[in-house]
């Protein structure tokens, strides 16, 4: 009759062999394949809407207790939330006052040129479309959207393609969170010049005291990625 291992060899060797077999059984076992991040529900990418241009001019003065800036300071960040906001590359273009060498200026002041998209009128890229008559009021709503979306495409009447996408103003590569009051100002003057919705809260700045914390979301509506920009 044969003994089993187990009962012929002494307790601790076993426990020592089970020990020595275990990494090599979990390395022949295949490992669970790596959970790709998904979206979390209800944040599918917005659809598709028509849009158009609108040319814009704006004097933007700054003002502040804690933060200070050179002209051109000033004008490279006022230039870098109009990009993030969506602004068309090519229609970008700002001036600003002369710096003084080895001195911030106590008021900066940026006269800034842009182009934001803005919402095309309801139905107005499906008016005349051929195809679109109908006397069910879901199907002709359902209608002038896709034609609107094809119109928009299509480039005509210098429609573009256009959608509503989250922008987070706050983080590496755009303004830092210590620039409260900058944030405040920028969503007083300049937010407004695009067409933007559910935009967060002002952020609270207090006068000669540096914020950490400061951030500026919001959603706007911008050349989707197939549009030209």
């Amino acid at each position: 009759m044969h003994r089993s291992i187990a009962r012929s060899l002494p307790a601790w060797r076993v426990g020592l062999l089970a020990a020595l077999a275990a990494p090599a059984i979990a390395a022949q076992t295949p490992a669970a394949p790596a959970v790709a991040p998904t979206a979390a529900a209800g944040t599918a990418a917005a659809p598709i809407e028509a849009g158009t241009w609108k040319e814009q001019d704006f004097d933007f003065d700054f003002i502040g207790f804690t933060a200070h800036y050179t002209c051109s300071g000033l004008r490279e960040r006022v230039l870098l939330v109009l990009r993030l906001l969506g602004a068309r590359a090519d229609s970008v273009s700002a001036t600003t006052c002369a710096d003084a060498p080895g001195f911030f200026d106590p008021f900066p002041r940026v006269r800034a040129h842009f182009a934001a998209l803005a919402p095309a009128a309801p139905g107005a890229a499906a008016d005349g479309a051929p195809g679109t008559t109908t006397h069910d009021p879901a199907h002709a709503t359902a209608q002038a959207k896709a034609d609107a979306v094809a119109h928009a495409s299509a480039g005509a009447g210098g429609a573009v393609p256009g959608q509503w996408r989250s922008v987070n103003l706050v983080g590496l590569g755009r303004l830092d969170p210590t620039e409260c009051e900058l944030l405040a100002q920028v969503l007083d003057e300049v937010v407004p010049l695009f067409a933007t919705r559910n935009a967060a809260p002002p952020p609270r700045c207090l006068p000669h005291q540096e914020t950490r914390t400061a951030a500026l979301r919001l959603e706007v509506f911008a050349p989707s990625a197939a549009a030209p920009n």
